[in-house]
């Protein structure tokens, strides 16, 4: 299938000029431009002409399905085995608590109430049971200004605002317990200014919901969450590697924890500082929302691998939960020492959970996960103890501007339902081809690490 399906006349207008000059690209560019570039930055406030086309080279066009040409990421995710944890049986764990992960939760036309009401019937009784819900919030919420969507052609610079009405689609449509933790820490922190980070943080404590990542003053960035749960306390940290077009004021360092992670030897100072701060308040397990990476590849290039070790060893996280490449990238399990106890731990990451609750005309954007995480104490030892990833099917139906469906499905009953040659979620034909698409996609990258 085709990287890009749009739906408006004016959207397939600008396809059909803009795919075509990609296959010209393709045949100048193809043996350096079917691996990632490598040390690619993605960030707008560093691009040159010739890292725009290339970013649209690989949304509308072409997709990288290698990762940089000097290193073999198929290979590596397949030598992980994620699911060969030490599961303790149940009589020797003291403490347990389940957390529960998505991904990105962004702006577009498609989320309004008249289009998501059946969003959540598939999944929301399982995803939001959780103890501990989390997700990236991807956008302000300003309730005194317009709602600004994220348009259909990502072509220019783009200022997101959320309403109150869409955060209610987010958090479950008012049928679940919703959200326990968001980060507000990404690439469109700043895009209502500073007020805009203070009103979304105001309106998250308005919906008793604890937000990582963005803050009012240093004393706030220095107080994120630690949540006590079943007995063990879990802290919840956040990061960006970009702000878009903005930096943070200079009298106000501390509105976005922004750190440039997709950049080569950068400092980690500030993750390390707050790891330290997280464990002298008695943190048993720290999580670490790093929104960071290079879209519309299958696989994380080598330079955010190498950094993420680097979180790793030199911060002592525990689990690591990737965003903004908009597409499922696969997880890793990674052995080192700790730079707090010197002792040898395991820390988990997923590179990528891809857009949640988003509908981008990208095809590998149709497909999320969210995953079911198992936090157990084993004599004092706070550890994970099982993964369950679930993928799904973001089943979009457009009729017309005015009349649309947007369903998260859980995929795999979708493709064991169609395997058996049925069509119990009442798919249409190119929704049918959609989700088979997605299956083929999902084994060749997200589930060889599994």
């Amino acid at each position: 299938m085709r990287a890009v399906k749009a739906h408006t006349f004016f959207a397939k207008t600008l396809l059909a000029i803009i795919v075509p000059a990609c296959y010209v690209l393709k045949f100048v560019k193809y043996k350096k431009w079917q691996y990632a570039k490598n040390n690619f930055s993605e960030d707008p406030l560093l691009y040159n002409t010739k890292d725009l086309i290339y970013f649209a080279y690989k949304y509308f066009g072409f997709p990288h399905q290698k990762s940089n040409i000097d290193f073999d990421a198929e290979t590596f995710f397949s030598e992980q085995l994620i699911y060969t944890l030490n599961q303790d049986k149940k009589e020797n764990i003291d403490n347990k608590v389940t957390l529960h992960i998505g991904g990105d939760l962004m702006p577009y036309e498609w989320i309004k109430p008249s289009f998501c009401k059946h969003l959540w019937d598939d999944i929301g009784d399982d995803f939001f049971n959780g103890d501990l819900v989390f997700a990236n919030l991807e956008t302000p919420i300003v309730k005194d200004k317009k709602v600004s969507y994220v348009p259909e052609m990502m072509l220019s610079n783009m200022l997101f605002n959320g309403s109150d009405d869409m955060f209610s689609i987010f958090n479950g449509n008012g049928h679940y317990k919703g959200f326990d933790v968001l980060s507000t820490a990404n690439n469109h922190s700043l895009d209502m200014d500073a007020e805009g980070v203070e009103k979304t943080i105001a309106f998250l404590e308005s919906k008793k919901i604890k937000y990582t990542g963005t803050a009012r003053s240093i004393e706030e960035q220095n107080a994120f969450p630690i949540i006590e749960k079943n007995g063990i306390k879990i802290a919840f940290l956040a990061y960006t590697y970009s702000l878009n077009q903005f930096k943070n004021p200079i009298d106000k360092p501390y509105l976005s924890n922004y750190i440039e992670l997709n950049k080569p030897d950068v400092s980690l100072e500030l993750i390390y500082n707050h790891v330290k701060i997280a464990k002298s308040k008695g943190a048993d397990f720290i999580v670490a929302s790093l929104h960071y990476g290079n879209a519309y590849q299958l696989f994380p290039s080598k330079h955010i691998i190498d950094n993420t070790h680097r979180v790793f060893t030199e911060c002592g996280v525990d689990l690591i939960l990737g965003g903004h490449p908009h597409n499922i990238q696969p997880m890793e399990k990674y052995t080192y020492n700790c730079p707090f106890t010197k002792q040898s731990k395991t820390g988990y990451v997923v590179y990528s959970l891809a857009d949640f609750v988003a509908y981008d005309i990208f095809l590998w954007c149709h497909l999320p996960v969210y995953i079911k995480f198992e936090v157990v104490k084993v004599n004092n030892i706070t550890q994970l103890n099982a993964i369950e990833v679930v993928p799904v099917y973001m089943a979009g139906n457009y009729k017309n501007t005015q009349n649309r469906d947007l369903r998260l499905l859980n995929a795999e009953r979708v493709w064991e339902d169609l395997k058996q040659h049925k069509n119990s979620f009442h798919l249409t034909r190119a929704q049918i081809k959609e989700a088979t698409a997605l299956e083929n996609y999902y084994k060749e990258g997200f589930k060889k690490c599994l």
